[in-house]
């Protein structure tokens, strides 16, 4: 799948059938500065933080959605922007 090229398999939890997949970020990452990096490049992604229950320590994750856009190009587009920004750093 396009997910399986434009980024590390070792990141990458999801499960077939699964409407979302877990990508754990590289250490030079935070959940939030690379949500707020996509934002500015008008990819929305989800902060591992924001599924944290309790008092659960967050982990150096962000979650994607495999089914949120409008057409299998954006999907692409935006993956293709998460995995440079995931590859080159902040």
């Amino acid at each position: 799948s396009i997910l399986y090229e434009l980024i590390n398999k070792d990141l990458i939890t999801y499960c077939k059938g699964n409407m979302f997949a877990w990508i754990s970020l590289p250490v030079y990452w935070t959940p939030k500065t690379l949500t707020e990096a996509c934002a500015k490049l008008g990819v929305t992604i989800m902060p591992a933080d924001k599924f944290v229950v309790g008092s659960q320590a967050p982990l150096s994750h962000i979650r994607i959605s495999l089914s949120a856009a409008d057409s299998s190009l954006t999907f692409k587009k935006g993956l293709k922007v998460l995995a440079d920004l995931i590859n080159q750093g902040p």
